[in-house]
């Protein structure tokens, strides 16, 4: 729930401002700012004071630019997550301190995903990266976990 839902949920702001408006969604969620009117005084129903200020939103494009930066960045942080595991696999050749379960759940949770975002509308670059790389560390590790370089009389 949004921040705007939570405030009308609770009687913070005026009932008329709580109905439904796309653009007082877009407006909450990318951190510009609606002007309020005030509390009307007693029970006349007139405004006390109408406000003059407005608080200026943030430029589109510069929102637009730091919204894609955490997503690229938060894309990347779980994208590189799996890279210490496989090359740790790789040069051991084994993945055996690793649960196969895990692995399977994370393997079958990445082409889910990766599915899931291939059918929507607009594609998210980002995710789209992270999964793909995702599952290719996935099938490094778990090679290593099935095939290990190893025979079990070498250790």
């Amino acid at each position: 729930m949004v921040e705007w839902q939570t405030r009308c949920l609770e009687g913070a702001v005026p009932e008329r401002a709580c109905e439904f408006d796309s653009r007082r969604t877009h407006q909450f969620y990318y951190g510009r700012v609606t002007e309020w009117p005030k509390v009307p005084v007693s029970k006349t129903g007139m405004v006390a004071i109408p406000s003059w200020v407005r608080i200026p939103p943030l430029p589109p494009f510069l929102l637009k630019i730091m919204i894609e930066f955490v997503g690229w960045f938060g894309g990347l942080l779980l994208t590189f997550c799996g890279v210490p595991m496989a090359l740790q696999s790789y040069k051991e050749g084994h993945s055996k301190g690793i649960n196969m379960l895990f692995l399977q759940m994370w393997l079958w949770g990445e082409i889910a995903l990766l599915v899931y975002i291939l059918f929507q509308p607009i594609l998210m670059l980002p995710l789209l990266v992270n999964y793909l790389f995702n599952i290719i560390l996935v099938l490094i590790i778990l090679k290593y976990k099935i095939y290990p370089r190893y025979n079990d009389l070498d250790i």
